[in-house]
């Protein structure tokens, strides 16, 4: 009914919190998977609920789905019982998440964040090399290297003048982070983001390109609502009108 997909699709949560969940699991798995509960003397749908949708599988036999959770306890849907919204899909029968499809750039997105914060830990330079002028064994060359670590590296003991025995010297390779490109690949890691999920660059303080084509707030709004917002209403309604 209007005053349960409106209101409160179920006693437990506000329309509000449950579409808000509906949209990140399509966004996030490309899957949403409500159970239904019918009033028995209406025999009407009464109760929307959300289901985990990392642990359903979808069973096809070319004309009807069966849904199966292995649990435990085991349980299944039919059709009849749970509601499917299938947000982008490669079969029509089951959506696909987002991040698995694009997984390699946000896999780069996370390996270059875990870098940087690294990276700035250890002072925000790059190793170097200490050179010794004799042949140290292998406890020496140990006790060294973790001697000048613990003295030297991290941000708080950066700039310290280090101070080696024996004629040992250390050379540091520097490198800068404009060297390594950081700002460019940083902000391409957020449009590739922007993109995945049809959102304006701006939205993620990420570079929209280069031309001469300014973007203003009305028109960010304008292309979030058309791009992504409109889709994903959309998918649920039509879902929602052949479902209930």
């Amino acid at each position: 009914s209007y005053r349960m997909l409106h209101d409160r699709p179920n006693p437990a949560m506000s329309a509000h919190v449950f579409w808000s969940a509906v949209a990140a699991h399509l966004l996030l798995y490309g899957n949403a998977f409500l159970p239904k509960v019918t009033d028995p003397l209406t025999g009407f749908v009464d109760s929307l609920y959300i289901e985990d949708p990392t642990g359903i599988t979808v069973e096809w036999n070319g004309a009807r789905k069966r849904f199966v959770d292995e649990g435990p306890p085991k349980r299944t849907w039919t059709e009849e019982t749970m509601l499917h919204i299938v947000g982008f899909s490669l079969n029509g029968v089951t959506g696909v998440s987002p991040i698995s499809m694009c997984r390699n750039p946000l896999g780069t997105a996370i390996a270059r964040e875990t870098f940087e914060g690294t990276f700035y830990k250890q002072g925000a330079t790059m190793p170097g090399v200490i050179e010794y002028p004799g042949r140290l064994g292998a406890d020496g060359i140990k006790n060294l290297a973790s001697g000048f670590a613990a003295r030297h590296h991290g941000v708080d003991n950066m700039h310290q003048t280090p101070v080696l025995e024996e004629g040992a010297s250390f050379k540091p390779a520097q490198m800068a982070l404009e060297d390594m490109q950081f700002v460019e690949s940083k902000q391409m890691s957020r449009s590739d983001v922007a993109i995945i999920f049809r959102i304006p660059p701006s939205y993620l303080a990420a570079s929209s390109g280069d031309s001469l084509t300014y973007a203003t707030v009305e028109g960010n709004k304008i292309q979030l609502a058309q791009t992504a917002i409109m889709p994903l209403t959309h998918t649920i309604a039509q879902a929602v009108g052949e479902g209930p």
